[in-house]
């Protein structure tokens, strides 16, 4: 099993670096279908693209993802991972749209602490 942890802190001005960026330097020499581990925590961005979207999917064995603290502030464009098992959005500016991870068949730990969810509805889908 092979874990990649983003970088966080130092110098760098985490909203100008694309999300590509941040996976490219941490998955360098490890084939993406050994990857099973990827924490992202500190990058930051509203909302995922299009093509961060097509980048996550190229992972095809995720089972842990970690998008803490990276001032998500909807799920728009969030990948559909198949085999992804635990998913944490601690600490960002979710307010809903959580039918975006319905697909997820697999999922079986959602972490939201720290979010603007304002009633149990906004988590209905995930029920």
């Amino acid at each position: 099993m092979s874990s990649v942890q983003g970088e966080s802190g130092g110098g760098l001005q985490r909203s100008l670096i694309m999300l590509s960026k941040v996976v490219a330097v941490q998955v360098t020499d490890i084939p993406k279908g050994e990857i099973e581990e990827l924490i992202l925590d500190d990058w930051k961005g509203t909302e995922l693209s299009a093509a961060d979207k097509v980048l996550l999917e190229s992972f095809p064995n995720l089972q842990f993802l970690s998008m803490n603290s990276c001032g998500l502030r909807s799920l728009n464009n969030f990948p559909l991972l198949p085999k992804l098992i635990k998913l944490e959005l601690n600490d960002n500016k979710i307010t809903g749209g959580l039918d975006k991870l319905a697909g997820m068949k697999d999922l079986m730990q959602i972490t939201l602490a720290g979010n603007q969810l304002r009633t149990l509805d906004a988590i209905q889908p995930l029920v």
